[in-house]
């Protein structure tokens, strides 16, 4: 075991495996590679802090324990609560509030399970109606609205403790494809990509955000032919 196992966060599946399952892979990946942490999906509030605990202990250290909760802790783990899509809480007259109030509610619930890394909040600007996989997970189509809310967002959830992360960088928001199933091509204007889609990721270096999610596109506008995750 060397010190690069703490460049690696593996997935732990408790949604397609179990908890059983997930525990024993994660005690065994931490003796084998001993990872930074791990990314969780799926499993009850009461299992998943058991597990975090657990994994913790067995470690001897700190860990990051990470999901994927831009609709609430209830996204991943039953018994928790779920949001609104960040779409409908940006369609609100009182869209501010609601956003770092679901910062704050997603970071303490996440926090009550041992999630410490939470993979929210979206950044990406939404301006192709037709995106199949950013859609209603954006806050809004208007990069000025976007860049309001996910700083609301950030600053309600870093207040309580955990690390945001926004995603997907330098923007998700005007593709045509689902970058989980193929590699999908970002925007070509470089205005476009300065003026709309990057302004919400400054706002979020602006209001201290814990980390950045590269996207899995291309961004022909910077001569980026392949995915931006390997740039």
């Amino acid at each position: 075991m060397t010190d690069l196992g703490k460049l690696i966060m593996p997935a732990l599946r408790v949604d397609r495996d179990g908890i059983d399952a997930a525990r024993e892979t994660g005690k065994v990946l931490i003796d084998e590679i001993g990872p930074c942490g791990f990314l969780i999906f799926g499993g009850e509030a009461l299992a998943i802090r058991d597990l975090t605990t657990e994994l913790e202990g067995h470690a001897g250290e700190s860990l990051l324990f990470s999901a994927d909760l831009e609709r609430g802790a209830a996204q991943q783990f039953s018994g928790l609560t779920r949001l609104p899509t960040p779409m409908a809480i940006g369609a609100c007259a009182d869209a501010s509030e609601l956003s770092r109030s679901a910062g704050t509610n997603t970071a303490r619930e996440a926090l009550s399970v041992g999630i410490n890394l939470v993979f929210a909040p979206i950044c990406d600007v939404n301006t192709q109606p037709r995106n199949p996989i950013i859609n209603i997970r954006s806050f809004s189509g208007d990069s000025a609205k976007v860049c309001d809310l996910v700083t609301d967002w950030i600053m309600g959830a870093q207040e309580e403790g955990v690390l945001a992360c926004a995603k997907h960088f330098p923007g998700h928001g005007g593709t045509l494809e689902d970058s989980h199933v193929e590699l999908p091509v970002g925007v070509s204007s470089s205005h476009e990509l300065s003026h709309t889609h990057l302004p919400p990721f400054l706002a979020a270096c602006g209001a201290g955000v814990g980390s950045i999610m590269t996207g899995h596109l291309t961004v022909p506008a910077k001569n980026v032919n392949y995915a931006a995750t390997l740039s």
